[in-house]
């Protein structure tokens, strides 16, 4: 399993991400490693943070966004957006690629 540091105001925070071989969306991102950017915090779609994405990947193995738990690691192809939830999402009809999952306390 890879593992992804996301570090955020000097405080690290590990994501293993799912073990999906030959993934193109994976395969962006890893090539796009290491990069910084800058992080937003949503404040009406809920309790998720998510930053541009420079992937342009179709969608994979698309999953209900409500469906992912909290600390999910995801792409979403739409909006072109990586983003990590922490908590309960506003209602809206999204379908992701799930990418990993953070380990450890998400809150």
């Amino acid at each position: 399993m890879t593992t992804l540091i996301f570090d955020c105001e000097g405080q690290d925070h590990e994501i293993e991400l799912i073990d999906r071989p030959a993934s193109p969306t994976l395969a962006q991102l890893t090539a796009w490693l290491p990069a910084t950017t800058t992080i937003h915090c949503a404040k009406i779609a809920g309790c998720h943070i998510y930053w541009p994405s420079p992937i342009l990947a179709d969608l994979e193995e698309a999953t209900d966004i409500h469906r992912l738990p909290p600390g999910s690691f995801l792409y979403y192809p739409d909006r072109q957006y990586l983003e990590i939830i922490y908590d309960e999402l506003q209602a809206e009809t999204a379908a992701v690629t799930h990418l990993g999952q953070l380990t450890g306390d998400v809150t």
